[in-house]
């Protein structure tokens, strides 16, 4: 017997930027919440946009040996590094806050690649009559899924699935904070050692 979900998604738009999807998932999140308690904080707007095209100019030889060459012949590395930390730290101590109260934001929803189509992720419902203890049962296929996965409405059941990219979105803005922090050692060494060697040669 052939049983068709149905599709309740929204049609959505993302910010193309760190913060803009990694909000996006935070929305995902808060709207599975019962408590006000557990609702996670939403980066502010403006955090990344400046520095979030930073890596992506790197991603050709050509980029990255004209950033290192600009870096070293005006001596702004550090400077910049230290800037973009700061500009962003805000953000990333409510990244830090986020992760400490829920260190897995997709753990609400259900994995299942084949259901998201293009998307990142979609939301689909079901009879009741077809979840039965912590499985869901369609297409002659049984889903095992976590009881949090799930809200119940009326006699329907309500869930949503996401894939990759949506993974991706909760993911990139942990390792954009990385990467300034990374940025900002590398270039303070380098800001000290070229320091030291002028003064070095002064003497």
């Amino acid at each position: 017997m052939h049983i068709k979900l149905e599709d309740t998604s929204r049609e959505i738009s993302i910010e193309d930027s760190y913060a803009g999807k990694y909000n996006f998932v935070v929305d995902c999140y808060n709207e599975t919440c019962e408590r006000p308690c557990e609702k996670l904080e939403h980066l502010p707007a403006n955090c990344c946009l400046k520095s979030a095209c930073f890596p992506r100019c790197l991603d050709s030889p050509y980029g990255l040996r004209f950033a290192l060459c600009a870096f070293l012949s005006m001596g702004l590395a550090f400077p910049i590094c230290l800037f973009m930390w700061l500009d962003n730290l805000p953000a990333m101590l409510t990244y830090r806050r986020n992760k400490k109260k829920v260190p897995n934001l997709l753990g609400r929803f259900i994995y299942c690649p084949e259901l998201c189509g293009d998307y990142p992720n979609k939301h689909y419902s079901l009879s009741l009559r077809y979840y039965k203890a912590g499985i869901l049962s369609f297409n002659g296929q049984d889903m095992h899924v976590d009881a949090a996965s799930i809200k119940v409405v009326g006699d329907k059941i309500s869930f949503m699935v996401y894939n990759e990219i949506l993974s991706g979105y909760a993911a990139d803005v942990g390792l954009q904070y990385i990467l300034y922090t990374v940025c900002l050692i590398a270039s303070g060494i380098l800001f000290a050692v070229v320091t030291l060697l002028l003064l070095f040669y002064r003497e």
